[in-house]
C-alpha cells in the first residue's frame, strides 16, 4: 500500500456535489488495465507472428484507508450504509467519487464505483479511520486538481 498523505477523498452527496469525506492515509490502486483482441492477418508476410489491437479497458479496483472527523461525518456513514444496503434496494447503483491530490497541478481522479468492502471504523484521537474497497465502473476521469 502506498501512503496518500493529504490526498482528499470526496463522494457525490445527496446535494449532487462532491463532498469531502476525509483524507486518505493509505491507498492501493487505481490500476486500470486493457484487454487485447487478436487481429492477425493469415496468409500475409508477417513472419507468422500474431498481432493485436486494443480492447476494452478494465477500470480496476481501489482500496483506500480514510481518516475523517468522528463528529457526525455524514458522507462516511452514507458510504457504509451503501455497502450494507440490500441488493434489491441498491441494484446496479454506482456512486461518483474523487481523489484530489495535494500537489498543485497534479491531476485528480473521478470515477463511479461500487463499494465491495468496508472495515469497522477505529478511533484515532479526534478522528476515525476506516478502509473502503471499490470496484470501479466506467471510465476514470483525469482532471486537474484545484
Amino acid at each position: 500500500m502506498a501512503y496518500g498523505k493529504r490526498t482528499k477523498f470526496l463522494r457525490k452527496s445527496s446535494a449532487d456535489t462532491l463532498a469531502f469525506v476525509g483524507n486518505i492515509i493509505e491507498i492501493d490502486g487505481i490500476s486500470p488495465s486493457r484487454d487485447t483482441t487478436e487481429n492477425t492477418d493469415y496468409g500475409t508476410d508477417q513472419d507468422d507472428v500474431r498481432t493485436y489491437e486494443r480492447g476494452m479497458m478494465e477500470p480496476g479496483e481501489l482500496t483506500v484507508k480514510i481518516k475523517y472527523r468522528k463528529d457526525a461525518n455524514v458522507e462516511a456513514k452514507a458510504m457504509e450504509d451503501e455497502f450494507y444496503a440490500p441488493v434489491a434496494d441498491n441494484n446496479e447503483a454506482t456512486t461518483e467519487y474523487a481523489l484530489h491530490y495535494p500537489v498543485v497541478g497534479n491531476p485528480s481522479r473521478t470515477f463511479n464505483g461500487i463499494i465491495t468492502g468496508v472495515s469497522e471504523p477505529l478511533a484515532a484521537g479526534e478522528d476515525m479511520v476506516q478502509e473502503f474497497k471499490f470496484k470501479l465502473s466506467g471510465p476514470i476521469v483525469r482532471g486537474t486538481w484545484a
